[in-house]
């Protein structure tokens, strides 16, 4: 018997397509690695910055009579409120919020939201500020 020339799958031939085709899924796999963590960094980012937009929002605005001098009523009243409104007034943008006040010492005097559990993006952010004429940490939790 003799090998006819133009023979398809000669071992050449089929080493040389499977080659081919490793190399194919071998960057279809570093594309989608590449694509995903690049989507997780732009999510990881957007919570960071909510946890901080957030953060200043209440220091500046929200929370105070005048530039980081807390206001009890309005403390009052935000820590008094439904979880989804102050998801609308703080402008998370998407985001759970976790909001703490601590004294001096650490002491919690006020919190507002669920504790995160088994989130990949918790980012947390605080400010200084003044209530009834003592500093306080304002933390911001920010997670989806």
């Amino acid at each position: 018997m003799s090998r006819a020339r133009g023979q398809i799958f000669t071992v050449d031939a089929v080493i040389a397509v499977m080659l081919f085709i490793s190399i194919l899924l071998t960057f279809y796999w570093l594309d989608s690695y590449t694509t995903e963590k690049i989507a997780l960094e732009r999510e990881d980012s957007l919570v960071l910055g909510i946890s901080h937009q957030v953060a200043d929002l209440l220091v500046t605005e929200r929370l105070v009579s005048s530039r980081s001098l807390l206001d009890n009523e309005r403390v009052s009243r935000f820590f008094s409120q439904e979880y989804n409104q102050t998801l609308r007034e703080s402008g998370a943008g998407g985001a759970d919020i976790r909001v703490m006040i601590y004294d001096n010492e650490g002491l919690l005097l006020y919190a507002h939201g669920a504790a995160p559990s088994g989130h990949t993006f918790l980012h947390s952010a605080e400010r200084v500020a003044v209530l009834d004429g003592k500093p306080v940490r304002v933390r911001v939790e920010a997670w989806r």
